[in-house]
Order: C-alpha cells, then structure tokens, then sequence
C-alpha cells in the first residue's frame, strides 16, 4: 500500500467531517521532502502550520503559494539546539530520512545543529486553543512529542493524531525502527494517547490490510498490532470521533480505484512514448 498518500486520502474526508468550520489549526510536524501533509491541510481551508528544522526549497516554496506558517525547528523535550542527524539511504543523502535520534537507521556521519522548541511552547506560539489535526513524522523521536500532550489543557488537545512508526526493515528482522528501543516508544505513543482519552485508531500499514481498533480497551502490544512482514505504516487515532466503517470501506475502494486508474494512464502513456 502507498501508505502516505491513502492516510492523506482519508485524512481528506475525516478532517471536514470533524471540523466542518475549519475553526482548528493544522500542524505537519516533520514536513521532509515529499508528500506534504501541511498542502493537503491549507488546500482543506485549515489553518496550517508546517514544522520542520530543515526544510528543503520545495518547502519555503509551497509554504509561501499556500500561506502556511513555516516554523524552523524541531520539537524536543526541550528549548534550545541540538544535532540533527542527516539522513541518507543506500550511500546517498536522504533529507527525508533526517533525525534527531544518534542511531537511527537512516542515518549518515554528517549532522547540523538546529533549533528545538516543546510541544506546549509550539502550541503557545501558534495561539492553539483548538487544534484538528497533529501529524508527526520525525523519524524515530515521535514518542518524545506524544508523551507532552499530558501537559496540554485537555481542550486544546488535537482531535486527530497521525504519527508514523516502523522503517528501515520489517518487523521480523527486529532491526531498523523495528529494535526493540524503537518498538517501545511506538508503544509509549499508544500508551500517551490512551492516557489522554484517545478513544480509536486505524492501523494503516504497507504490508496489512487495514485496521480498526479501540483505544481504551485493545491489547497495547507489539503481537496485537504488528504482523511479521510490516515495513512501516501511521496510526491515525481519534479523540472522540469513530469513523463509520462502512465509509472507511467505502474510501479503500475508492482509492484503490483511483490507483489503478493511474496506473493504466501511466501504462498508457509509457506505451506511446516508446511506440
């Protein structure tokens, strides 16, 4: 599965539905290099805000077409600076896969020094009383971003969370973000947002099929939540809205529809150009 673009898929649908007035803020916490959540969120009419310590050209680029604040750091424990460590895939530069984390698995020899604020200092700074949407994709330190929500005023807690977990290797192999450390703050994420009242979530991950499951009451554990051949995927958890799952259902069809239809306009394309 694409896992990205089918979250944004869903995200497009849920988003309108639990906040028709688009009177919440919208934040894309670890923007990268592709996919970006924070265009699907202004495209959407929310207030957007973008967070990311490095961004690249395309970032600055878009942030400024679509009027989305771009904030320059990267969320911590802390106030201050700390090294980030550039990420790189197969020998070559990757800044998709940039981390604050010393052993990540995308990561290279070279680092930089950048900025860091806290969750509640984003939320001051933004002027968060409500807040739809918090999407985190920091490659490895998400944990240290979910457990801040228990400092947050319980009104201003986001009504959706998205954050990413596994990569770099499958869920066998017990390497990558799949080691142990990393597979307990995935956890610890779960753990924060039961805590805090989260009430459902959808599994959305490359190698399964997709997944419902109640927050309060499922088994927080690794057995429960992940199968064997899992690479990565997002957990999309809700504070109180439950999607209907007849139109969960209905939204895979469509979108594997519309997948399939691009690729038959690119088969297409491709034929006519070689012919």
């Amino acid at each position: 599965m694409r896992v990205e673009d089918f979250c944004q898929h869903l995200l497009r649908d849920f988003l309108p539905q639990i906040d028709p007035q688009r009177s919440g803020v919208a934040f894309d916490v670890g923007v990268g290099t592709f996919s970006f959540y924070c265009e699907t969120f202004a495209k959407l009419g929310f207030r957007t805000i973008a967070v990311e310590p490095l961004p690249v050209k395309e970032v600055h680029e878009l942030c400024a077409r679509r009027g989305i604040t771009l904030i320059e750091s990267a969320i911590s424990d802390s106030t201050g600076t700390t090294t980030m460590y550039i990420g790189e895939y197969d020998g070559v530069e990757n800044l998709n896969l940039n981390s604050l984390r010393p052993d990540w698995w995308g990561n290279s020899h070279q680092t930089k020094q950048v900025t860091t604020i806290t969750l509640p200092m984003l939320w001051e700074r933004a002027h968060a009383d409500h807040v739809t949407c918090l999407k985190i994709d920091t490659e490895g330190s998400e944990s240290v971003i979910l457990i801040q929500l228990a400092a947050l005023l319980p009104a201003s807690l986001p009504d959706i969370v998205m954050f990413e977990y596994g990569g770099g290797s499958s869920r066998a192999s017990e390497r990558g973000a799949w080691s142990q450390n990393y597979l307990d703050s995935t956890l610890t994420c779960l753990h924060s947002l039961q805590q805090c009242g989260y009430q459902h979530s959808l599994i959305i991950d490359s190698d399964a099929p997709l997944r419902s499951i109640d927050l309060q009451n499922a088994a927080i554990d690794a057995d429960s939540l992940f199968v064997p051949d899992s690479h990565y995927g997002n957990f999309i958890c809700f504070r109180s809205f439950q999607p209907d799952s007849r139109r969960v259902i209905a939204l895979s069809e469509r979108y594997r529809v519309e997948v399939d239809n691009w690729v038959i306009r690119f088969t297409r394309r491709m034929r006519n150009l070689l012919s």
